[in-house]
């Protein structure tokens, strides 16, 4: 019953609705839009410039460093090597 009487609450909210009218002039607006040139403008390069060259600097950096730290004994160094000079064996958290 409840249910019934909500049904005819809304049926009857929709009574006097009328039907909504589009802007005539909307379609030329977007068609003007469309056919608008797109003006770029030009973007500045330098901080992507900044970037690569300081990831080139630490990339250089990197490999200095890695390369003085190899011993000079002539013995080959590996992975386990680089474990038991830092002591990475226990793991402690």
């Amino acid at each position: 019953m409840q249910q019934e009487q909500w049904i005819r609450e809304v049926m009857s909210s929709l009574e006097g609705l009328e039907k909504a009218e589009g802007n005539p002039y909307l379609a030329t607006r977007v068609l003007a839009r469309l056919e608008k040139p797109v003006i770029r403008q030009r973007t500045s390069l330098r901080p992507v410039l900044a970037l690569a060259s300081a990831a080139v600097l630490i990339l250089l950096l990197n490999v200095f460093l890695w390369s003085r730290d190899l011993p000079d004994t002539g013995e080959q160094v590996t992975t386990a090597t680089r474990v038991y000079d830092y002591d990475l064996t226990s793991i402690d958290y």
